[in-house]
């Protein structure tokens, strides 16, 4: 089948691994911080904007200041993956295995990716540009009653949580992908969503504008995003990112790896759980995605075949950095 998720301009890849740590003090010596931002609660902190959204600047802004939001003790940390076909399973890297939970229980149709709160609440944007909340335990799905699409042209898009420590409150941020299925200049960039359901963008890619990427958070101040290769000769990139004034800056060091395989129509996800990164990746016509992980070592290992085309993959910003 020909995927209409996922299609790149070239077929090739190579992947690049950035340097993977910023700790919390680098975000705030970037001027940008992390605060809790969960869709359909209370308003968070004008913190959790980006630093070129102000409220001289045209963006309403929330006018309430939420607490700092600490990790619970018995926080679902997932991780998860979503199918093309609307099935959410669990994830356990330590035996590769999928544990099938259902079928999303709305009729939103086909997903295009998601993100897991710290309740263990996932949160999963469709095709259509509806988004919806998802409980983890039986798949049962909530449409986000006033979330309007498509606000800065962030239709589509890849999207994690990431937060500053496991003391502090967490972000929802989002990459623009909408260039993958709708023609256009290319992707947006990065952008936060706040408890009102508004889409604040933050800046583009520095370096890749017009390219987006799939998002995983950490506990610690890490947002990783990890990039297709394009035409204009940009590898596949697995990078942390720093915040400056209008755009997202790609970590400095850098090492080049070969063996992982970006398929030009396909579908991936991606996601970083204790120390090490796990691809999900589908070509064109694979019935199931194949799992990479890449533990540190010089070359991407095949893990295992998947129980269907992951589309989403996503873990709880309160799971362990390490």
């Amino acid at each position: 089948m020909v995927s209409r998720r996922r299609a790149f301009p070239t077929s090739r890849a190579r992947v690049v691994v950035l340097s993977t740590i910023v700790t919390a003090a680098g975000f705030a010596a970037c001027t940008y911080s992390l605060a809790e931002v969960r869709p359909g609660e209370n308003p968070s902190s004008d913190a959790a904007l980006g630093p070129d959204v102000t409220s001289d600047g045209g963006r309403p802004l929330s006018d309430a200041s939420a607490p700092n939001v600490a990790c619970p003790p018995d926080a679902n940390l997932g991780p998860y993956v979503l199918t093309d076909d609307s099935t959410l399973y669990r994830f356990d890297p330590s035996t590769l295995a999928f544990t099938k939970i259902g079928k999303l229980g709305c009729d939103a149709g086909e997903p295009w990716d998601m993100a897991v709160d710290q309740s263990g609440t996932a949160w999963v944007v469709f095709f259509d540009g509806g988004l919806a909340s998802v409980d983890t335990t039986n798949a049962h799905c909530t449409s986000a009653s006033g979330y309007e699409a498509g606000q800065d042209g962030f239709l589509l898009y890849a999207m994690a949580y990431a937060r500053p420590s496991l003391d502090a409150g967490e972000t929802l941020y989002l990459s623009d992908t909408t260039y993958r299925q709708v023609p256009g200049p290319g992707s947006h960039g990065l952008a936060t969503l706040d408890a009102l359901l508004r889409v604040h963008p933050i800046g583009k890619f520095q370096g890749i504008p017009n390219v987006g990427a799939e998002l995983s958070g950490t506990s610690n101040g890490t947002l990783y995003a990890f990039f297709p290769d394009d035409d204009a000769g940009n590898p596949a990139t697995i990078s942390s990112l720093v915040f400056m004034d209008g755009s997202v800056g790609l970590s400095p060091n850098s090492s080049v790896l070969s063996g992982l395989h970006v398929p030009r129509l396909g579908d991936f996800a991606f996601i970083y759980w204790r120390s090490a990164f796990y691809m999900f990746v589908a070509a064109d016509q694979d019935p199931a995605s194949t799992v990479w992980s890449y533990r540190g070592a010089s070359t991407f290992v095949v893990d295992a075949s998947a129980p269907g085309r992951i589309i989403g993959a996503a873990v709880s910003s309160c799971a362990p950095a390490y």
